[in-house]
């Protein structure tokens, strides 16, 4: 199973699909939508997800950030999901913490409380969560409450393959063995991948820092999912999630090499 990350079009243009209409061709079980933390743009996105599940057919997943959030909000979003067909939601902490919902545990319990039939998603971090770098015990924590609350648990962005075996271990080793879809990303180039690295906790190989060309990095990216199989040999993911960032030529490359 294939799904992908996708971010609405900063135009606003919901007319034109084209891009989006490629990876359906691959056969995406679903596409997830980020949501901005800016309140202005919430509407647009909403809009955006109703437009794409209606003209393309493909499962959303909308994701719904705790910074800004307020409750009735959230139940009169999750109601216009709903009666437009869309039934699964992505919670997030997001970049800032919420005056709300602290993080992204207390609005799934939230979401559990006030739509006991909604399909639940959440992440975990295969390099533990910047907040709890010091506090490991935490991470584990939170990871068995999501695994207990949620459907299904996506792994952030690694690109170390030592480190996802550390965290495959780590899962074992706990008997934490949660509904696991492994994330993938497609980076454009390093300063992208060091803004990514800050935010998300992950690490960069050396071989990376040294070897500056963007096309080594295509190809380090392609490579890692060519030799998953020594993942797989441990604990073999049956899904895997595409975090597009909208570069479709290199997700669909990622795509492909997965589908073989």
């Amino acid at each position: 199973m294939i799904s992908f990350e996708i971010l609405p079009p900063i135009n606003k243009n919901f007319t034109n699909l084209t891009k989006f209409e490629k990876l359906r061709i691959i056969n995406p079980d679903f596409f997830s939508v980020t949501f901005s933390s800016k309140r202005f743009v919430y509407k647009t996105t909403i809009k955006f997800c109703i437009i794409l599940n209606r003209k393309l057919g493909v499962k959303i997943i909308p994701h719904i950030p705790c910074y800004n959030m307020k409750c009735l909000d959230i139940i009169t979003w999750i109601n216009i999901f709903k009666n437009s067909g869309i039934n699964s939601i992505l919670p997030l902490r997001g970049d800032k913490i919420g005056l709300i919902f602290k993080n992204s545990i207390n609005l799934i319990r939230f979401l559990n409380r006030n739509n006991p039939k909604l399909n639940i998603y959440s992440t975990t971090y295969p390099e533990i969560h910047k907040d709890c770098v010091n506090n490991y015990k935490f991470d584990i924590y939170n990871l068995k409450k999501k695994n207990k609350f949620t459907n299904k648990i996506f792994t952030q962005i690694f690109i170390d393959l030592n480190a996802y075996y550390f965290f495959i271990k780590k899962i074992i080793r706990y008997n934490i063995m949660p509904n696991l879809i492994m994330g993938v990303m497609s980076f454009r180039n390093l300063e992208f991948m060091k803004k990514m690295s800050y935010n998300l906790n992950f690490n960069i190989p050396n071989i990376i820092k040294i070897n500056l060309n963007k096309n080594f990095i295509k190809e380090y990216i392609l490579n890692i999912m060519e030799n998953i199989k020594i993942i797989n040999y441990i604990y073999k993911p049956k899904k895997y999630h595409i975090y597009t960032m909208n570069n479709f030529y290199l997700s669909e490359k990622i795509a492909l090499i997965i589908k073989k």
